[in-house]
């Protein structure tokens, strides 16, 4: 571990308090998507904390995108700050929103309760299931589908007919270790191949 980062986790653990009661503070705004509630109370409070560290903050409502009402408009934060000197622009891009809950929770999923000093119930997600999910809510396709629909792919041509592209490559290239769960449907139940994969490692 180089000194910089010993430096930054020092850092981090000496903030550990303010980090837990910033994080707790995002959880307890319920911004379930659909529909998009909270969405406004939730920007607010993260502009406030940016424009106290410095930072000239805008809000930005996505009017007339999918999702945007009168009742729950779609605000975004946009929050930036000049450097001290010509270089590198740092940025930094998220989302406010969470999913449906759903059912049995055996804690309010956004009450954000401490327990043996960690937030209980807390489930971070990586971008992996959004990217893999084929359509969202709207009909729009997902990041993998979107990669490869409407084009020749190697599986449905063989070797004689070399040409398209590597599904597995496409999919990989987002997440290196999904391609095992990898579905190909070509319509009319059709299989084009079927393999398994050992979770972990190879069997013969």
């Amino acid at each position: 571990m180089t000194r910089d980062s010993e430096n930054l986790l020092e850092i981090i653990e000496a903030r550990r308090e303010e980090l837990v009661e910033l994080a707790q503070a995002l959880i307890r705004f319920p911004t379930i998507n659909p529909p998009g509630e909270a969405y406004q109370p939730c920007a607010e409070f993260i502009g406030r904390r940016l424009g106290a560290r410095g930072f000239a903050v805008n809000y930005v409502r996505a009017a007339g995108t999918p999702g945007d009402s009168e009742r729950y408009p779609r605000i975004n934060v946009i929050a930036r700050r000049e450097g001290a000197a010509a270089g590198r622009c740092v940025h930094f891009n998220s989302h406010i929103d969470v999913v449906q809950t759903g059912a049995g929770w055996t804690l309010d999923p956004f009450a954000a309760v401490i327990r043996d000093g960690k937030i209980a119930n807390y489930h971070p997600y990586p971008p992996t299931p959004w990217n893999a999910n084929p359509r969202d809510i709207y009909g729009t396709p997902g990041p993998y589908e979107d990669a490869v629909q409407n084009t020749p792919i190697f599986e449905e041509n063989g070797p004689d007919k070399f040409k398209g592209i590597d599904i597995m490559r496409a999919v990989r290239s987002f997440d290196p270790c999904l391609p095992c769960g990898v579905h190909m449907y070509l319509g009319n139940g059709k299989v084009l191949e079927t393999h398994h994969s050992p979770m972990f490692g190879l069997q013969p």
